[in-house]
């Protein structure tokens, strides 16, 4: 973030991990999954 000129927070990098962490590793085991099959099958 401070590479783009942006100041955070350590606590507020640490809420913002806590509170999408969840829904990010949802997306990427989604994708993960979708890229075997197409592999296996495709």
């Amino acid at each position: 973030m401070q590479e783009h000129g942006v100041t955070v927070d350590q606590a507020t990098l640490n809420r913002w991990v806590v509170k999408y962490s969840s829904q990010i590793a949802k997306e990427a085991k989604k994708k993960k999954g979708a890229g075997r099959h197409i592999l296996a099958y495709g």
